[in-house]
């Protein structure tokens, strides 16, 4: 992995109640996108405001591009982009006008990075925030974050209220800067994107990383879902039959298979099969299957 850009060593911050994140350690390197996944209360945005150095560690430390991001927070903040997953934006009279203040706050004089983020996103400067719509006001709250093209991004459910166009511009958008070297973490429940863009996933579950692995572990995995149609529940249940393994309901048939399908294959002769859809085992279902066997539940 390439320098850590962000580094978390043991990080604690302990609400009560089982609530909070405890002993996390991990980094982020630069030209790396770390997916960051987990059910609601999991920890995910506790784990971003501790790294933005609005939230003193209890224990541990975190840092980005080696400041601590507690005890140098200005200087580790001109490093950093955070969209958090609430977007509190300024009032004014138009998102030209957020754009414009928030620039001069940063002492930002070169802002062609902010226009190509105007120009991908098609983000509308001329209404005032509280007008916009919810995934406007979203794209606003990106261009915002990250007007001072910074190296270090925390983005905490970025694409919520996105149309599938804006969805694809922001994958391709986050390939690009990656490719740049930024380091990212990315915390999102749309699991095509994660799994589009990231290089590694960590899992949480209540506050500790139940699993951290590479993406590439997804396409390593041969085994695949199937779902068979027949002409009737006789030849359905003929073939549950003679397929161990084979959940039967009706006329329809599902199973896992890895490996060669030429016993799939002989149990379907001389049976009216109408139709056969097969399923990769993606994100989604590494994620099901990690966190389960806890108890834990999708949210």
């Amino acid at each position: 992995m390439a320098r850590p850009a962000i580094e978390a060593e043991g990080l604690t911050y302990d609400f009560g109640g089982g609530k909070g994140v405890f002993g996390l350690s991990f980094s982020v390197g630069e030209g790396e996108v770390l997916g960051w996944l987990g059910p609601n209360g999991a920890g995910k945005t506790t784990t971003m405001r501790l790294l933005t150095g609005l939230v003193r560690p209890q224990q541990g430390a975190a840092r980005l591009l080696g400041l601590d991001c507690w005890r140098q927070q200005p200087s580790a903040h001109r490093a950093l982009g955070y969209l958090p997953g609430e977007i509190g934006l300024p009032e004014a009279a138009s998102g030209r006008a957020v754009l414009d203040l928030l620039a001069a706050m940063r002492g930002l004089r070169d802002r062609a990075y902010e226009r190509s983020l105007v120009e991908r996103f098609e983000l509308d400067l001329a209404t005032p925030p509280h007008q916009l719509s919810k995934g406007n006001r979203q794209k606003l709250g990106l261009v915002a974050a990250l007007q001072h093209d910074p190296p270090v991004l925390l983005l905490d459910e970025p694409t919520s209220g996105f149309d599938p166009l804006m969805q694809e511009r922001f994958v391709e958008w986050l390939l690009a800067e990656k490719r740049r070297g930024k380091a990212i973490l990315l915390s999102s429940h749309q699991f095509p994107e994660v799994e589009r863009t990231a290089d590694r996933i960590a899992v949480l579950r209540e506050g500790r990383i139940a699993a951290l692995r590479e993406t590439t572990f997804l396409s390593e995995r041969s085994r695949h879902t199937y779902l068979l149609r027949f002409g009737n529940d006789a030849d359905a249940a003929q073939f549950g039959r003679g397929y161990p393994g084979a959940r039967v309901r009706g006329s329809t048939a599902e199973l896992e298979a890895e490996g060669s399908l030429n016993p799939l294959v002989t149990a379907l002769q001389g049976l009216d099969l109408l139709g056969l859809q097969e399923r990769h085992q993606g994100l989604e279902d590494a994620f099901l299957q990690i966190y389960a066997p806890e108890g834990g539940q999708r949210t």
